[in-house]
């Protein structure tokens, strides 16, 4: 059994992830309460794979994290998060912008 977090397993893992955050967004959840249940979501999801493949050790920490970071992503993008931070800060107006 292949026991390294490669994308196949960041996929599975984030089809999963994703449809709990449809899941979660179906029943009301909003906002940063959104990205809280992507993060909690992605990281019980990169947990329990490596619990079942018993990768938890220093040498597989940082495929684990790179991976929980994808998945973190993906399912970020249910709440729309990454297009509003953006927006947000495109919208911001400093002492130094003209207006």
């Amino acid at each position: 059994m292949d026991t390294s977090m490669n994308t196949e397993v960041v996929m599975q893992i984030s089809g999963s992830v994703v449809v709990l955050c449809q899941l979660g967004k179906a029943v009301g959840v909003r906002g940063r309460w959104g990205l809280l249940l992507a993060a909690l979501f992605s990281g019980v999801g990169a947990g329990l794979w490596a619990w079942s493949t018993d990768s938890f050790s220093q040498a597989g920490a940082w495929p684990l994290f790179s991976g929980y970071i994808v998945v973190l992503s993906a399912a970020a993008g249910v709440f729309n998060l990454v297009n509003k931070t953006a927006e947000q800060v495109t919208l911001m107006r400093g002492t130094g912008s003209g207006s």
